[in-house]
């Protein structure tokens, strides 16, 4: 059985394969997680914690498209992003400073900054467009971080018609980490 743990950084997952385009973190492969080097459905589970917003919003169903292609028929994917609402929300409730709530949105710039944010009701729709029986889930099935901030949504991948090829949009540039302003 092949798991894959996209954008590990220092977060290893044990019976995982810990992918990362940083050598510094020292994961079990270097690779840019939008061009995944797995053949066609030969991964039986990814998790992808706190990476999607690293991408462009105008790229993401290009690396839901890659990501999607690499599962086999009913495999699972679980995903997990800041959640801008659920943020706002603890804010409010003095549960984290201002400062922290702009990290939520902008991300670090150690790690690229995000790209775009997220609500649960967005994860939700972008998923159901790539995959199957999604999901959201109370907790995370791997513990990386227990923050009431993030939403972790689940997904399958089944057997309707894959969505279309971006090709005729292809993404100016899908790693997180390399930018073309």
């Amino acid at each position: 059985m092949t798991r894959i743990n996209l954008g590990c950084n220092r977060w290893k997952l044990a019976g995982f394969v810990n992918l990362d385009i940083d050598p510094a973190v020292q994961p079990d492969q270097v690779c840019d997680v939008a061009h995944l080097h797995y053949g066609d459905e030969t991964v039986d589970e990814i998790y992808a914690g706190h990476m999607l917003e690293h991408f462009h919003f105008k790229d993401r169903d290009a690396v839901l498209q890659e990501w999607r292609r690499v599962l086999v028929q009913g495999g699972r994917i679980t995903v997990t992003v800041p959640d801008i609402e659920k943020g706002i929300e603890e804010q409010r409730r003095s549960a984290i400073t201002e400062e922290w709530l702009q990290q939520i949105a902008f991300g670090s710039i150690d790690y690229g900054g995000h790209w775009q944010v997220f609500t649960a009701k967005t994860i939700l729709a972008l998923m159901g467009r790539h995959f199957q029986d999604v999901d959201e889930l109370e907790t995370c099935p791997y513990v990386v971080a227990a923050v009431r901030w993030q939403t972790i949504v689940t997904g399958v991948k089944g057997g309707f018609p894959q969505p279309e090829k971006v090709s005729a949009n292809a993404p100016r540039n899908l790693n997180p980490l390399k930018f073309d302003l």
